[in-house]
Parts: structure tokens; C-alpha cells; sequence
């Protein structure tokens, strides 16, 4: 007789605990109805202000087409994925080659400093100055022209002094020789 009132305490207590249980159940059900119905109220404005706004500015929008642009953007979205992951990376090899490409600047800013330095840069926009005188174009023409044409040759360089004093008897050589003495001369006095 005394396991009769057990029971009866035993099927008590787990009876209590199926209906917390349940009081359990249908708060979580309460608050989940809340939130879809608070949801819904914010999505039905959001929805109406957007509409509003896409009314002010005059944009139309084709239910197809955004299905159409959902769908696609579902078909690619491993692309997508991939396409993120590959900014990702960019982003880090920027990261990690920042510091090299910095001082790779500062090292020809350096180098550039010493060419400046030294003149060269000058120099250079001087010989670019000459160089755009079409007469002194000319001339380097002719001299590359004859250093193209010209060989070394010992059968014909091998003059003795009097076959060479011949040749200076020539107006054409003895003005190349004087035209070659004045470039020396002046060349030495520009520095």
C-alpha cells in the first residue's frame, strides 16, 4: 500500500515537470510569434518606405528582373565566395608589399637625389637642347653614317707621315680636322 502513494508522488512530479515544460514551450512559442510579427510590422515599413523612395526618385523596378538578378546572384554565389577571397588575399599581399614598395621608393628617390646631384640631369636636358638644333642633328647623322660605312682596316690605316701629309692637302680633310679641333677646344673650355 505504501508504493500506491510513491507512485502517485512520483507521476506528481514528473506531471509538474511536463507542464513547465510546456509553460516553457509556449513562452518560447510567445516570443517567437512576437518577433515575427514585430519583423513583419518593420518589414512591411521598411518595404512601404523604400517603395516611397524609389516612387520619389522615379525608379521603376521589374519584379522579373530582381527574381532574375536573385537567382543569378544564388547560381554564383561559390563566385562570389571566390571572388572575396581573392580581395582577401589582395588585401594581404598589399599589407605584407607595402613596406618593400616604401622603401624601394625611398631608394630611388635616393638614387634620383645623387643623379641630380651630380648633374646628370642637366646635362642631359642640355644634350637634348643641342640635339633638337637640326644642324647639330645633322652632323651626328653624317658621323654615325660614316661610322657605319668605316672599318677598322690595317692595310688602309697604315700611312706612313708623308701619304698622310697627301691627304691633308685635301680641303675636305683639312676642314674635318680643323672642324674636329674647334669641337675639342670648345668642349674643353665649357666646363
Amino acid at each position: 500500500m505504501n508504493e500506491i502513494p510513491n507512485r502517485i508522488d512520483t507521476l506528481e512530479q514528473k506531471m509538474d515537470l511536463i507542464l513547465e515544460y510546456l509553460q516553457e514551450q509556449r513562452q518560447q512559442r510567445q516570443v517567437v510569434e512576437d518577433l515575427v510579427q514585430d519583423v513583419s510590422i518593420v518589414s512591411r515599413d521598411a518595404f512601404k518606405y523604400a517603395v516611397d523612395e524609389l516612387d520619389n526618385q522615379g525608379i521603376l523596378i521589374d519584379g522579373d528582373q530582381v527574381k532574375l538578378m536573385i537567382f543569378r546572384f544564388l547560381k554564383n554565389i561559390e563566385n562570389i565566395s571566390n571572388l572575396l577571397e581573392t580581395l582577401n588575399s589582395m588585401s594581404d599581399l598589399m599589407k605584407d608589399a607595402m613596406p618593400i614598395v616604401n622603401e624601394v621608393i625611398m631608394d630611388v628617390t635616393k638614387k634620383l637625389a645623387q643623379l641630380e646631384d651630380k648633374g646628370v640631369f642637366q646635362s642631359l636636358g642640355n644634350i637634348s637642347k643641342n640635339l633638337a638644333n637640326s644642324d647639330a642633328l645633322k652632323q651626328l647623322e653624317n658621323i654615325s653614317a660614316a661610322l657605319a660605312q668605316v672599318k677598322p682596316d690595317d692595310k688602309l690605316d697604315d700611312k706612313s707621315l708623308w701619304k698622310i701629309y697627301k691627304d691633308l692637302k685635301s680641303q675636305e680633310v683639312r676642314s674635318s680636322i680643323s672642324y674636329l679641333l674647334r669641337v675639342v677646344k670648345t668642349a674643353k673650355n665649357i666646363k
